[in-house]
């Protein structure tokens, strides 16, 4: 009930700031829904929700503005990693408001939620002990997946790497230990790299034999750190089967007619 009750106050705190807001919402009331619901109100149990609010709408703002500068010149305003890091990663107050606002999104927005499923449902199917996620952001990933594994977290932003532990506590190591690993996250990271296809070649020898590595990407969705555009999802599948790694199982999500995130599962 509790968790409830917390929800429906940071819709009205959110309908206070952008009246409206909340009709487009994920509608799900599934035992997924309640299930992630209860984890992030953990995870704000200690913040006033005016403040929670006030950091998702900070993050729309960011989105919205980078949208019309994408709109009128089909490309995404920030043009290096380099540029990424400087101007967000290694700003903690960005940070914080930026990875709160994304963490909600993964319940508040249906394609996000979607995706949040798709990966729930199919990661449990796989047999694997020793977990590595790549740019961890606020950890959620490896919080639905830490229980009974081996679980490293690694990310260039040290702010991220604060945000993962109070995320998921002491229960994991926030640094690669291993040499090579049975699942590999990547999510929303490619986006994020000059050269992507140097990120899966590094990621393909950390898998072991029978390995698995999970991979989401978004698809024409500018934000205030994606440099790399990807304009439809067979350019994703093509770079990772260029790779040399084999999808076994994949969904596309939509959010509208134009961006979308792909999600795939791959093997060696």
């Amino acid at each position: 009930m509790e968790n409830v009750k917390f929800y429906r106050m940071l819709l009205r705190e959110i309908e206070k700031i952008g009246p409206g807001h909340t009709k487009r919402f994920n509608k799900s009331r599934s035992a997924d829904f309640f299930e992630l619901l209860k984890l992030i109100a953990e995870y704000f149990k200690d913040d006033p929700v005016e403040n929670i609010a006030r950091d998702y709408m900070h993050m729309v703002a960011d989105m919205r503005r980078e949208m019309k500068v994408f709109f009128k010149t089909w490309e995404y305003s920030c043009k290096s990693q380099a540029e990424a890091y400087e101007k967000v990663y290694s700003q903690p107050e960005i940070m914080s408001y930026y990875m709160n606002g994304l963490l909600l999104s993964q319940l508040l927005w249906k394609h996000h939620f979607k995706l949040y499923q798709f990966f729930k449902k199919n990661v449990s199917m796989f047999s694997f002990q020793d977990v590595l996620e790549i740019g961890a952001g606020h950890g959620l990933y490896s919080a639905m997946v830490k229980k009974g594994h081996n679980v490293d977290v690694s990310d260039v932003s040290e702010e991220s790497l604060v945000i993962t532990r109070r995320m998921l506590g002491d229960d994991v190591n926030y640094s690669q230990t291993k040499e090579q690993y049975d699942l590999i996250i990547l999510g929303e990271v490619l986006e994020h790299l000059d050269d992507p296809v140097a990120m899966l070649k590094n990621v393909k020898s950390l898998l072991k034999e029978d390995g698995v590595l999970w991979v989401s990407v978004p698809v024409n969705a500018p934000a205030i750190d994606h440099v790399y555009l990807f304009k439809n999802k067979n350019e994703v599948h093509k770079m990772i089967e260029g790779v040399g790694l084999k999808v076994i199982n994949k969904v596309v999500v939509a959010a509208d007619s134009m961006t979308q995130i792909v999600g795939i599962f791959c093997k060696l």
